[in-house]
């Protein structure tokens, strides 16, 4: 009699297998997001705009860390037009680029392009703060992430509460950077999407 031998199970391959199933849903929801909100274009795919914590050169708590952080973020929805754009949340990209996989790019002085092409964005917004002349001082970088184009800096200065104002100003200079470099680059969209751009660009 033929004894049939079933294969082994493997609980290490199924993880394996259940972790890059997952990560490739999560591409796909992320994907199809920003379609949906494009009204389900797919011949004009949104441009990811990634914004990091802040670097903490200055001592600062984290909860304070996070606040200043998420000024930024939050100027980027409000200036950038979100028929062109999406601003990655701070739970998406640690998704893709957790915190010591991020630790071990910075540390190889590639955090702002490298990050940015890992999380599949294709403009990164950077900043540290630290503590200058007795005041606090935020510097703010823009890059392109394909190419890795430095598209400019902006520096804020003050104490903790004179801050708040003055990254968004600071913000609102990146952005108009990042703007003004997608218009360039977006020459094969639409006349009004174009529009909407430049239009987002001079009110900033």
């Amino acid at each position: 009699m033929t004894v049939e031998r079933r294969p082994s199970f493997s609980w290490g391959r199924s993880r394996g297998c259940f972790g890059a199933l997952f990560f490739a849903m999560f591409l796909c929801l992320l994907s199809a997001q920003a379609r949906a909100q494009t009204g389900g274009s797919s011949s004009e795919p949104k441009i990811l705009i990634a914004v990091t914590d802040l670097r903490n050169d200055a001592n600062l708590g984290q909860s304070e860390i996070s606040y200043l952080t998420d000024l930024v973020r939050n100027q980027a929805s409000q200036v950038l037009p979100k028929s062109a754009f999406t601003v990655m949340t701070k739970e998406s990209m640690m998704m893709l680029v957790p915190p010591d996989k991020f630790n071990d790019l910075c540390k190889q002085n590639q955090c702002e392009v490298e990050v940015g092409r890992k999380m599949g964005a294709q403009y990164i917004i950077t900043g540290e703060i630290l503590t200058y002349n007795g005041s606090l001082r935020v510097s703010l970088k823009a890059h392109v992430c394909q190419s890795g184009a430095f598209l400019g800096s902006e520096t804020a200065k003050g104490t903790l509460d004179e801050l708040e104002e003055g990254i968004k100003g600071s913000a609102k200079v990146v952005l108009d950077r990042i703007l003004t470099d997608a218009n360039i680059r977006t020459g094969s969209r639409s006349e009004e999407h174009t529009s909407e751009l430049q239009s987002h660009s001079d009110l900033v």
